[in-house]
């Protein structure tokens, strides 16, 4: 977990209107980026969903260059975290 990076982790998550299994908030509710997971789904997807945020999160913390973050190796997939 990127340092300064919360996590919470829920039965299940509700954002923008839908069920999701995963998301990044860059604001997030303790004043600093959260990553949210939903755990109904099992252990292996919330890791995998969690690796997904992850990338997310460093991309916001500016951690990788622009070069860097658009690479499809490390590029997050929206549909991934928003879609059951």
């Amino acid at each position: 977990m990127p340092e300064g990076v919360s996590l919470k982790l829920s039965q299940s998550l509700f954002e923008h209107g839908s069920d999701v299994v995963g998301a990044f908030d860059p604001g997030g509710l303790l004043g600093g980026p959260i990553i949210k997971l939903a755990l109904d789904e099992g252990p292996h997807q919330a890791i995998r969903i969690g690796r997904h945020e992850v990338i997310h999160a460093l991309r916001g913390l500016e951690f990788f260059t622009d070069a860097e973050g658009s690479c499809s190796s490390i590029a997050p997939r929206k549909s991934v975290s928003t879609s059951r």
